[in-house]
């Protein structure tokens, strides 16, 4: 619970410093991003620390909002991406499939309460965001690629289960290193 509620406070803090410093759509879209996903890691760490308090239906909304938050916090990095490194048309057919996308990941996960289905949605998006950075040679791409690669390294280890201690798990691991891609994702936005 501690480590979410940390990489919502970092988050939050980046965001505003994106917004404070950038006027660009792409630049606002990202920041976004960034606020959104503190939404994820409050009401994450909210359900995880929690959940044996919590009515049944609260908790259920809370993961929810946790899974739904996470999904369009990757659509807004998605749609930043293209706005900065695509131009029409491309720049509308990739949206489209973004928006698409999210769609069908917010229809399953109505359904599902598993965390896998975010790295399915996430792992795609991101590819695609290191694949524009790089192919464009954008001056963000090596921020963009180390952030990318310490998110799938933290969502590996997230899903192996490991356990430093009772008290500092899987999900603590996954938080200190995505804690540390934020900060990557956050030098990328810079320059947008």
């Amino acid at each position: 619970m501690s480590t979410d509620y940390v990489l919502a406070l970092e988050t939050i803090f980046l965001g505003i410093l994106l917004i404070k410093n950038g006027a660009t759509l792409p630049v606002k879209l990202w920041a976004l991003s960034f606020f959104v996903l503190a939404i994820a890691a409050i009401t994450g760490g909210t359900y995880h620390g929690f959940i044996e308090s919590l009515d049944a239906g609260v908790a259920h909304i809370i993961w929810k909002t946790t899974l739904l938050s996470i999904g369009v916090a990757t659509l807004l990095m998605v749609s930043a991406a293209v706005s900065s490194f695509l131009n029409p048309p491309w720049r509308t057919f990739i949206l489209f499939f973004a928006m698409l996308q999210f769609c069908a990941y917010a229809f399953v996960v109505f359904r599902s309460d598993d965390f896998r289905f975010v790295i399915y949605d996430y792992v795609p998006a991101m590819v695609l965001i290191v694949a524009l950075a790089y192919f464009t040679k954008a001056r963000s791409s090596a921020f963009i690629i180390t952030a990318v690669a310490l998110s799938f390294g933290s969502a590996a280890i997230q899903q192996s289960g490991v356990q430093l201690h009772k008290h500092f798990n899987h999900n603590d691991i996954y938080h200190i290193i995505q804690m540390i891609g934020m900060y990557f994702f956050y030098r990328a936005g810079q320059l947008l």
